[in-house]
Formats: C-alpha cells, sequence, structure tokens
C-alpha cells in the first residue's frame, strides 16, 4: 500500500514537468536597432555630460589642445606674430580679470546686480588668492603665451605641449585629487567637551573639569547643569564667568543659553554650570504685582528673571546706608524705554519713593508716564531745569540733616545724619533721565549737579537713573560720575559696542547677545546683563510689557507718597508749575524754563547788577536762584561792555567754570548777542556797531 502510494506521487510530478515544458512561451522581441545618426546624437550627449561632470580635470588636456591649434594656426599664418601678440594680450587680460574676480564680494554696476539678484550671474563671494594661488597662474599663463608667441616664428614640436601639460596638469589634478572622507568621530559626552575643549591644553579655562551634569528637572531634557571644577590656586569663580562667551562656542549655542553662577558651597574654586537649548526667558510673563517683588526692608524689587528663573534683583536703597543710583544702557530695539517705565510703575506702588522724570525727546520714551509722575520734563532746557532743582532739593537736605539730631545709647545727643532710610512720611525722590548724553552735551554744567547728586545723592535720600543708548565716557560725560554710577545697579541690556563690559564692569558683553530668537525670529527686548545686589554671568530679562491700553493701570493705582511742601517752595515756579507748563507745550506754546531760559534775554541794566553778583553764585553752591540763568546774565553782561575778551578774562571776572563760558559764549553767538571772532575771543555787538558807526561818521 505504502509503494504504491509512492509511485502515485512519483506519475504526478512528472506529470506536472511534462506540462510545464509543454506550455508554448511567447518568444521574446528582437531590440530594434537605432539608425547611425541617432547613435551618434547619443554618444555625443553622453560625452558631453561626462566632460561637463569632470570640467575641472580635463582643463589642462583642453588648454593644452587649445594651445596646439592655436600654435598651429599662428605658424601657418601670413602675419602670425599679430595673432599671438592679441592672444597673449586676452591671456593676460583673463588672469587680471580672474585677480580682480576673486577679490570683489559682490557685483559693482546695477545691470549686473539686477541681474545676480534674479539668479541669471552666479553668486559672489569675496575669496581673494594666495601668493601661492597667483604664482602658479602667472606662472601658466606666461609660459602658454611664451608658447603661442614662439610659435608664431618658429615651428615649435610637439613635445613642448606635452611638457607644458605634464608641468601644469600634474599640479592641477594633485590639488584637486578625490580625498578620503573623514573618520567620523564618536559624539563627545558633556563632560568630554568640556575637558577637552576648555579644560584642555589651549583651552579657555586649562586645569578646569566639569562633573555631574546632568538633566535640569522640569524641561524634558532641553537643559543641563553641572560643576565646574577649577584649578585651585590658578583660577577663581570670576575666571568661569568671564568665559561664558567660550562656553558657549564649546557647545555650539547662543551666549544667552548658558549661565554661569556661584556654586552654593561658596567656595571660590567652584561654579555652577546651566546649559539649556531652548532659552526659558522667550516665555516670559507679566509683572506679578508689587506684593511679590519689592521689599521695603531691604530696598530689593524683582524686575525680571535670570535665565534659571532666579529673579533679578535691583536694590532701591540699603537699610541704614542710603540710596543707590542707576545706569541702564541699551541699543535702539533693546527694551530701555518699557524697562524705565516698567521701573516708574515699580516706584509709585513702593509707597516711599517719588519719581521725577526728564526726557530731552519730549516725552516719547515715557509715553503716558508724562502726566503721572511727580514732575515731568520736556525737552532738554526743562531737563536742566530739573537738575536745577534737585541741586536746590539737595542742599535743602543737607541743610536740614546736618541739624538733624539723634540719641546715642547713654542718652547722649548728637547732630547729624550720614545715612537715609525713605519712609512713606520722608520719601525718597528718583530723579529718572533718559539719553543723558543730550543734556549734559547740551549743558557741560549738568555734569556738575549730576556729580553732587551721585557723591551726596545716597545720604540724603536722592536716587538718579540715567539712560542711554552709548556707552562708556561718551554716554556717562565724566569719571567723577562714572564712578558712583557703576557702583550701583548696571543694566545693560543688547548694545552694538564692545566697549559696554569694560566701562561697567558687566560679567560678560551684551553685544554678543541676539536681536531675535532663534527660530521664532521675535524680538529679544528686555534681555541683558544686571550687575548690582549679585554680580552673576546668567542673564536675565525684564517683565514683558502689558500693552499700552492695560499698562496705564500700574501708573493710576498705588499711593505714592507726596514731595515735601518745603521742597517744593523751595524749588518755586519749576515745580509748581510743570503742569502748566507741558500744558502749553501741548497746544505749541513754548514758556520759559524758570532757572535755565527766563533769564536768558535779561536787559543790560539787569545783567550787569546779576553779574556783580557772579562769583558769589558760582563759587558756592548754596543755589539761591537760576544757576543756569545767572551765570548766562553774568556771562552776557560782561561780554557787552568788552570790545574784545577770552574765555579765560571772562572766566576770572565771573567765576564761572571755562567749559560753561564756552558753550554760553557759543550759544549767544548762534543767537547774535555776541560776536566770535575765533581762537577763543568774543566782542560786545554793540560796541562794535557803535564803533563802526563812529567810523562811517
Amino acid at each position: 500500500m505504502a509503494r504504491s502510494d509512492s509511485i502515485t506521487t512519483a506519475q504526478g510530478i512528472e506529470a506536472l514537468a511534462d506540462a510545464e515544458a509543454a506550455m508554448v512561451l511567447e518568444p521574446e522581441r528582437p531590440r530594434r536597432r537605432r539608425s547611425r545618426p541617432v547613435r551618434l546624437m547619443m554618444a555625443t550627449g553622453r560625452t558631453v555630460r561626462w566632460s561637463y561632470r569632470n570640467r575641472r580635470r580635463l582643463s589642462p588636456p583642453a588648454a593644452a589642445t587649445a594651445l596646439y591649434i592655436a600654435g598651429a594656426a599662428f605658424q601657418d599664418a601670413p602675419a602670425g606674430w599679430g595673432g599671438a601678440l592679441m592672444a597673449n594680450s586676452a591671456i593676460a587680460a583673463g588672469v587680471y580679470g580672474r585677480w580682480r574676480w576673486r577679490r570683489r564680494a559682490n557685483y559693482r554696476t546695477r545691470p549686473a546686480q539686477w541681474l545676480a539678484r534674479h539668479g541669471a550671474l552666479p553668486q559672489r563671494r569675496s575669496n581673494p588668492m594666495t601668493r601661492w594661488e597667483l604664482g602658479r597662474l602667472l606662472v601658466s599663463a606666461g609660459s602658454a603665451a611664451a608658447l603661442l608667441q614662439t610659435a608664431a616664428s618658429a615651428d615649435v614640436p610637439v613635445g613642448f605641449y606635452l611638457a607644458w601639460l605634464a608641468a601644469t596638469g600634474v599640479p592641477w589634478w594633485w590639488l584637486r585629487r578625490i580625498r578620503e572622507m573623514p573618520e567620523v568621530e564618536d559624539e563627545l559626552s558633556r563632560e568630554e567637551v568640556f575637558n577637552e575643549r576648555l579644560g584642555g591644553t589651549g583651552g579657555r579655562l586649562y586645569g578646569a573639569t566639569l562633573t555631574g551634569a546632568e538633566d535640569l528637572p522640569g524641561l524634558d531634557g532641553k537643559a543641563w547643569g553641572g560643576t565646574v571644577v577649577l584649578s585651585p590656586g590658578r583660577q577663581q569663580y570670576s575666571d568661569a564667568k568671564t568665559a561664558t562667551p567660550m562656553i558657549a562656542s564649546a557647545y555650539g549655542l547662543p551666549i544667552s543659553s548658558v549661565a554661569v553662577t556661584q556654586h552654593p558651597s561658596g567656595s571660590a574654586n567652584l561654579a555652577s554650570l546651566k546649559v539649556y537649548e531652548r532659552n526659558p526667558l522667550e516665555d516670559m510673563p507679566h509683572w506679578p504685582g508689587i506684593d511679590s517683588t519689592f521689599d521695603t526692608v531691604s530696598g530689593i524689587a524683582h524686575i525680571g528673571l535670570h535665565i534659571d528663573n532666579a529673579p533679578a534683583l535691583y536694590r532701591y536703597h540699603r537699610p541704614d546706608w542710603g540710596t543707590v543710583h542707576d545706569l541702564i544702557t541699551g541699543s535702539t530695539g533693546s527694551g530701555k524705554s518699557e524697562l524705565l517705565r516698567q521701573l516708574f510703575a515699580i516706584d509709585r506702588h513702593t509707597g516711599i519713593y517719588v519719581s521725577w522724570g526728564g526726557d530731552p525727546q519730549y516725552g516719547a520714551s515715557f509715553e503716558y508716564w508724562q502726566d503721572h509722575l511727580d514732575c515731568f520734563a520736556s525737552g532738554v532746557d526743562e531737563c536742566m531745569g530739573l537738575l536745577v532743582a534737585v541741586r536746590e532739593e539737595l542742599h535743602r537736605r543737607a541743610e536740614k540733616s546736618s541739624i538733624e539730631t539723634w540719641e546715642d545709647e547713654d542718652g547722649d545727643v548728637y547732630y547729624g545724619i550720614g545715612d537715609f532710610t525713605p519712609t512713606a512720611a520722608n520719601p525718597g525722590l528718583i530723579v529718572a533721565i533718559d539719553e543723558w548724553q543730550e543734556v549734559w552735551q547740551e549743558y557741560p554744567e549738568a555734569l556738575d549737579i549730576g556729580v553732587d547728586a551721585a557723591i551726596l545723592g545716597r545720604k540724603l535720600g536722592i536716587k538718579l537713573r540715567l539712560a542711554s543708548h552709548l556707552v562708556g565716557l561718551e554716554a556717562i560725560g565724566t569719571e567723577q560720575l562714572r564712578q558712583p554710577l557703576v557702583s550701583g545697579n548696571v543694566i545693560a541690556l543688547r548694545n552694538t559696542s564692545r566697549m559696554t563690559q569694560h566701562m561697567v564692569n558687566l560679567p560678560a558683553d551684551p553685544y554678543d547677545l541676539p536681536g531675535a530668537w532663534p527660530g521664532s525670529l521675535l524680538p529679544t527686548s528686555g534681555l541683558g546683563y544686571l550687575s548690582g545686589v549679585e554680580d552673576r554671568g546668567a542673564v536675565f530679562r525684564s517683565w514683558r510689557p502689558l500693552n499700552r491700553r492695560q499698562a496705564t493701570r500700574h501708573a493710576k493705582t498705588g499711593n505714592p507718597p507726596q514731595f515735601s511742601r518745603e521742597g517744593a517752595e523751595r524749588i518755586g515756579p519749576f515745580y509748581l508749575e510743570w503742569r502748566q507748563r507741558l500744558a502749553s507745550r501741548r497746544k505749541g506754546i513754548i514758556l520759559p524754563v524758570p532757572g535755565v531760559t527766563d533769564l536768558q534775554e535779561a536787559p543790560a541794566a539787569e545783567c550787569e547788577e546779576i553779574a556783580g553778583q557772579a562769583p558769589a553764585v558760582s563759587t558756592t553752591k548754596t543755589a539761591k536762584g537760576s544757576q543756569r540763568g545767572v551765570a548766562k546774565a553774568a556771562i552776557l553782561a560782561f561780554v557787552r561792555t568788552q570790545p574784545t575778551t577770552t574765555t579765560a578774562l571772562v572766566a576770572e571776572a565771573t567765576g564761572c567754570a571755562k567749559s560753561t563760558i564756552s558753550t554760553t559764549l557759543r550759544r549767544l553767538a548762534e543767537e547774535g548777542l555776541v560776536i566770535d571772532y575765533g581762537h577763543g575771543e568774543w566782542g560786545s555787538v554793540e560796541l562794535r556797531e557803535q564803533l563802526l558807526t563812529a567810523v562811517g561818521q
């Protein structure tokens, strides 16, 4: 039974094989042979494509072939030397054009620029020839020109062309050979990147190591932190902080994504490093309110956040010490004006500070805060009047503090208080001036008032807040003013000058901060560095500004204290009538500024009377009236009595500073009130007219 089954299976397989063999398959159609012209065209196309792909390697043979053909043609021509000379001229022009082409970075003519924008011409980039490239090109072109010129007058063997091909082609092919691809190195760990690129030989932090690099919680692996162990005895925390740009470069990130801060242990040879793939400051919240951002006792406010979510600390005053001044810098679009308005909101809600503001640009930076400050100065002249008022208040407070009494533990009474702590009954005064350089460049004596307020103000509760888009002494004006400002709060937003870091003692350079966030291209307004309460190497960003319609609620709420009545009466019309002058300016009526422009047109008799008092007013700082107006009137009165005089004589007669005299006389000359003879000599217009009249008669 088993044998019968096996026979049946074998027969079935054999039958199937016979059936497959019997199947009639359709024969394959023979390929149609293309005609000779078609084959020739296809071969030509393949040759052209192959030649174009290998055009760089075929350049030497093509040049040698062209030289051979041209040499043969010039040899058979009746005046071949002329053709060879023209060809050599074309070679020289080509070499010069190639040299100039490599040097230029863009097209010069308008048609060429238009064609390049529309893709008709190749993109240009500056890639000047090296000496080796220029020498090789000159040798090749010179030898080719020599061959052509020789071929025009004599028979040049083929071997010379082959030798030329070998001499020029071998270096050409060698420089353009196919090189082996470098092996891809294994990806380095975070510690290895730091230890090799920064802590290794030649690194910015040679000898330092990174340990404990771990992902920061809550950021889904997009940020990590570790501890930098610096070389003991050779490096300290400040070295790691100033190396922030190099750390960012080692990891291929923007400088704003790296934060170097003091280690929690406080050890000088340790630093905390945090690296963010995406800067969390891009999503900045609004100001949460005064309750959570200002401490009345310590005088510290939160004006934003650092990259590591730590609060950006800003100091108003130190308890039992005095107020702390501010220096704010930032280029156009950095968020400087928004920061000033945010500080005004915090000032108003502290309950212990009165805010004055001056804007040489007539309030463009302050916007709606013009009507909600305790005093606002619009324009350069008003800003100078504001400084004169500050000097009045400074001397009033100095006189008052010198006679105030206090008792020691033994009950003994003493006079004089050398520190200040603001209260609602005795508030501090904040004087904020934007574009400070415009004020002192127009009125040089503003620097003297600024220095007095910066040095004495902290003991008397007067706080300067100066802002400028410039940096260095060109913005501050003098070293005597820079020192007290830099020792306070320094806020440096994104800037366009590399002098910021060195002039105002910042941990890093705001020049390196981006103008827009990577990817979203949204502006980085408010991003910068803050130095004052803490000296941190991490960037910060001020609170996100509210919509203008919503932000006015900060200006209309709060409980700001009242400025003292004694101070208002001593300052006089400038403070008491500032709202009337602002309202008139908005109607197009410019009223004189008390203490600045109200005495510029004083009569001669009044000027002479003031001139006799000028030395006492200028040499003492009791400031019983308009310092600016008195000085100008005294200078004008003296010059009106002199046919010719000099700056030194005017200074000796009036007691004013030479810088003040020079600026004042230049302005008087522009107004036609005095004559500028040049080289520091001045004269009276009236006496000169009288002299000309007498000569004419």
